[in-house]
Order: structure tokens, then C-alpha cells, then sequence
């Protein structure tokens, strides 16, 4: 399976992330920050392949891998 990541910047930096779930009126559940190292450039976007192996932190809002 493979999401979307979505990238914004802030500081000079670029930061990756994937929004997941579909609670009510598609409010996402939780947000992944996801490493660019897990991140695949292809011609027609970024992708986040799933599985991966990896360590998930839980931070103070948001998930991050």
C-alpha cells in the first residue's frame, strides 16, 4: 500500500507528513511526520510505501516515524 505524503516548509527545512483515518466529517485521526528517508520520489509525487520498518514515536500532538 502506498499514501501521499504531503510536504510543507518552515525555517529553511522540509518536512514530510501523511494524514490518516476518516472520523467524522473526514476530520483525519492522526497525523504521521515521516523522516525523508522513508519518503520514494516518483515522477508524479512522494509516496510513503506501507509496511515499513521503522520507530514510531508518539509526540505531543502527532505521530512521527
Amino acid at each position: 500500500m502506498k499514501r501521499i505524503v504531503n510536504k510543507i516548509s518552515g525555517e529553511g527545512k522540509e518536512y514530510y507528513y501523511c494524514d490518516f483515518g476518516a472520523e467524522y466529517h473526514y476530520k483525519k485521526s492522526f497525523r504521521l511526520w515521516v523522516d525523508n528517508s522513508f519518503v520514494s520520489f516518483e515522477n508524479d509525487g512522494q509516496y510513503l510505501y506501507l509496511p515499513t520498518k521503522g520507530r514510531v514515536v508518539q509526540g505531543k500532538k502527532d505521530v512521527i516515524l
